[in-house]
């Protein structure tokens, strides 16, 4: 069987280059559109805030991986009681804490990325009362879905103490909860890229303004 254990270093290398790759492809869309149009678009400033919080994603992380990898170990492993650190309460709670912070900064700059490509489609053209309609609808759609995702994260556990930790987070409803969950979360992703992706294909928008073109507006 492989071993799926992430060291600390790898973790850690791995989160920092992710960031400057993203952090190099949006000083190009940055400068190219500066270049272009001598100023920011509505996309381009929620790509810009979705790196900022991205940025401040890898901070956290950067700031808690200890304890989590402290956490790990911990309940992984057979540990002799006397080899517990005396401040496990400290530690798990800023895990915790750092792991929900993780959570709502990584799915708030993933749907910032979602309303920029929304607010990009808008520049194609909102002439016609279909193309309105149908960006409003998507909008207003993937705001519902970032709510959902947001709406399902197991705060009780992320927020709880070292003494109900045992019961929030280790029991077989919470595993459960958190499977649930991380599915809910992974169809709200994907149904809101199908709306933004397919509702709003260009395709369509030609479609819609041919038919109010031939019915009149």
């Amino acid at each position: 069987m492989a071993n799926t254990y992430i060291d600390e270093v790898t973790f850690m290398t791995v989160l920092w280059v992710c960031l400057t790759i993203s952090t190099f492809f949006v000083l190009i869309q940055i400068s190219l559109e500066s270049c272009l149009n001598r100023q920011l678009s509505s996309a381009d400033v929620l790509v810009l805030a979705a790196w900022l919080l991205y940025l401040g994603n890898g901070i956290v992380w950067s700031a808690t991986y200890e304890q989590m990898f402290e956490v790990i170990a911990l309940g992984t492993s057979t540990t002799n009681p006397s080899s517990i650190p005396q401040n496990i309460a400290w530690i798990e709670k800023r895990y915790l804490r750092g792991q929900l912070a993780g959570y709502l900064i990584s799915y708030s700059s993933l749907w910032l990325i979602k309303l920029s490509f929304v607010f990009f489609f808008r520049k194609l053209g909102n002439r016609y009362r279909a193309q309105r309609i149908l960006w409003w609808a998507v909008l207003a759609f993937v705001i519902a879905c970032y709510g959902g995702t947001l709406g399902v994260l197991d705060y009780a556990c992320e927020m709880s103490s070292l003494e109900d930790s045992v019961e929030l987070c280790q029991s077989p409803y919470s595993v459960w909860y958190e499977r649930v969950s991380l599915k809910v979360a992974t169809t709200m992703d994907i149904i809101s890229d199908a709306a933004r992706a397919g509702i709003l294909n260009p395709a369509w928008l030609i479609m819609w303004n041919a038919v109010e073109i031939c019915v009149g507006e």
